[in-house]
């Protein structure tokens, strides 16, 4: 066994989103290795430099999103329009909303939340086209809502995408 090269990192942790990617950037840049813009662009995707933004975000995420009841929907509701209103360009926060409407609708077939969920999608894609999870969401709305042209069309995005990402 030989070690070719070690390092050590020590930042604080003042959002644990950007730490991540500085993290990994740094990592890169010891092992010669470099980025391209684009494959940099995904790596942040949906991310948000407002902490506490993304601790409401991480209560969301925390809360049920699949099979769970209207309160807990709510409360993922909630957390993510909190999240969104300290940080408008949250892309992530946006996406897990569009999850939690989607929920809603399944629980009510009331098409308004289907409605918010796409637009709540449209919105992520609209800060960071990239963030393929807002297209993997809306293929699940449309699916739901039984439009399936449009449903293949966004998961087709979806894997698309996707495969950039695993390529970072």
């Amino acid at each position: 066994k030989k070690i070719l090269k070690s390092a050590s990192f020590q930042e604080h942790i003042t959002n644990l989103t950007t730490w991540q990617e500085e993290v990994i950037l740094k990592l890169m840049k010891s092992l010669n290795l470099e980025l391209t813009p684009d494959k940099e662009a995904i790596l942040s995707a949906g991310n948000t430099s407002f902490p506490g933004a993304f601790n409401l975000y991480l209560q969301g995420s925390g809360s049920c999103i699949e099979n769970c009841i209207d309160k807990e929907i709510d409360d993922v509701i909630n957390f993510c329009t909190r999240a969104i209103e300290q940080d408008k360009s949250y892309g992530d926060a946006y996406v897990l909303l569009g999850e939690a409407y989607l929920q809603k609708y399944n629980s009510t077939k009331d098409s308004q939340w289907s409605q918010k969920g796409l637009y709540a999608c449209e919105q992520a894609i609209l800060i960071n086209d990239l963030l393929f999870p807002a297209y993997m969401t809306k293929g699940k709305i449309f699916r739901e809502t039984g439009q399936f042209d449009q449903a293949i069309q966004e998961l087709l995005n979806y894997q698309k995408i996707k495969q950039a990402d695993f390529d970072v």
